[in-house]
């Protein structure tokens, strides 16, 4: 008996997320479901994916944690984007996602813990984008101080070519054909 209920995935897949399964992780789905989800929860000036900010991720993080960079939001594939202010309010969120990443390490041989040096990245990748993508106001204080930014400003990509570029930068650093 599985814990939990299931969701239909993009590649016609059930997936239970509460009960992950690391053979039922594809690839397919992690990239069509976040080129489809916007950061920030939908505040950016136009639409920005969770999928071109993995690829971007993976890019900045050391070579040996490039595969973790792509695949650090996979979750939020099969959970959504939640906002970081509100993720320590969902009771048993944290738990949840850590179970599913727990999964996608396996699934794709990725050592666990994820990598620090992604976290780190991220918090470039959140300052970049908000310097790039969100509005100005309010102002984050002294949130991004210290936190250095990308030099190139990001430039959003429509939903098929943030799904293209994943795929392709998994293709890449793992050397399989999607």
């Amino acid at each position: 008996m599985r814990n939990g209920d299931w969701m239909s995935t993009f590649t016609g897949r059930a997936f239970w997320p509460c009960d992950p399964r690391p053979e039922e992780i594809c690839i397919e789905d992690i990239a069509h479901h976040l080129s489809l989800i916007c950061r920030f929860t939908g505040a950016c000036r136009e639409f920005y994916s969770v999928g071109q900010h993995s690829v971007l991720l993976s890019r900045i993080v050391p070579e040996k944690d490039a595969k973790w960079g792509l695949l650090h939001d996979a979750s939020e594939a099969y959970l959504t984007d939640v906002a970081r202010p509100v993720k320590p309010h969902l009771s048993n969120y944290q738990e949840i996602e850590d179970r599913l990443m727990r999964a996608v390490a396996k699934q794709f041989r990725l050592p666990w813990p994820m990598p620090e040096s992604i976290h780190r990245a991220d918090d470039i990748m959140v300052c970049t984008e908000r310097r790039d993508l969100l509005n100005p106001e309010p102002d984050w204080g002294e949130w991004c101080h210290g936190i250095p930014l990308l030099e190139d400003p990001i430039h959003p990509h429509c939903p098929e070519d943030a799904e293209f570029e994943f795929l392709s930068r998994y293709e890449e650093l793992f050397g399989v054909n999607t």
